[in-house]
């Protein structure tokens, strides 16, 4: 991924759902998919598998989507977050490129130096002990293991996140560009749990924790550009006993 930051949510407005949704929504600019959250509750790890997409191409057009599970970066104030996944982006030739990467924000992430193309079935795991962090990816298909584990300035495990991403090439803030979503059709999150550091594990949807929704949708501000490049994604509901869902692109 070179200097791209995949990075935090920013610009979220809480939606609170209707009365016995499984999770309430939030709108974002950048982030697709589900949070777990909870009042002074910290997470140790978070896991899923995702089949790698390809993506719709037209030339003339630079887009780029991430696809990852992570630690944190959930909070407004969050100034941290901890992130393994994979990219699939069009060049300006109309050609698809994949990738896959890490990510420990507010650094930037790291490419790992394997093979990714669509169809392959992922296994992404992220494990937080203190400030040391443990991050893993399988490429399932391909029989690939990366494993990469760092003891990190600042963490934030307030969270665990299965997102969908458009990435941008700063940390935060108004000077941010983000670049536009690739088409990437739809990803299906599968096998989705989380652990607290208290030692409870669960789906995406056990009552145990607070699960958020969150849809990429560009703000007012650049609403032309979103209309533009199709720049949105929308997860769909809660499904396999809780631990899956399918984020599907869309047209803003």
């Amino acid at each position: 991924m070179g200097a791209v930051r995949v990075g935090l949510l920013c610009g979220m407005t809480i939606a609170v759902g209707a009365p016995g949704a499984l999770a309430d929504t939030s709108t974002s600019p950048n982030w697709a998919g589900y949070v777990v959250h909870r009042s002074h509750m910290r997470f140790s790890r978070v896991s899923a598998e995702w089949v790698q997409p390809s993506a719709t191409c037209i030339p003339g057009r630079r887009t780029r989507s991430s696809i990852w599970v992570g630690l944190g970066g959930f909070r407004r104030d969050s100034k941290a977050l901890e992130q393994i996944g994979t990219q699939v982006d069009c060049s300006p030739t109309g050609a698809v490129h994949s990738a896959a990467w890490y990510e420990l924000v507010p650094a930037l992430s790291h490419a790992i130096g394997y093979r990714v193309t669509a169809g392959d079935l992922i296994a992404a795991r992220v494990t937080v002990h203190g400030r040391q962090v443990r991050m893993s990816l399988t490429d399932l298909n391909r029989g690939w293991t990366y494993v990469k584990q760092v003891d990190a300035k600042t963490v934030d495990a307030s969270s665990a996140d299965w997102i969908v991403e458009s990435p941008s090439n700063c940390f935060i803030g108004p000077s941010c560009h983000r670049f536009a979503l690739a088409n990437f059709g739809s990803v299906m999150f599968a096998a989705g749990s989380a652990l607290s550091s208290s030692g409870y594990s669960g789906p995406i949807a056990d009552p145990h924790w607070r699960a958020t929704r969150v849809v990429l949708r560009r703000s007012s501000a650049i609403t032309q550009l979103a209309t533009r490049f199709g720049s949105a994604a929308f997860p769909g509901p809660l499904q396999s006993y809780g631990t899956g869902f399918i984020v599907t692109y869309g047209s803003g």
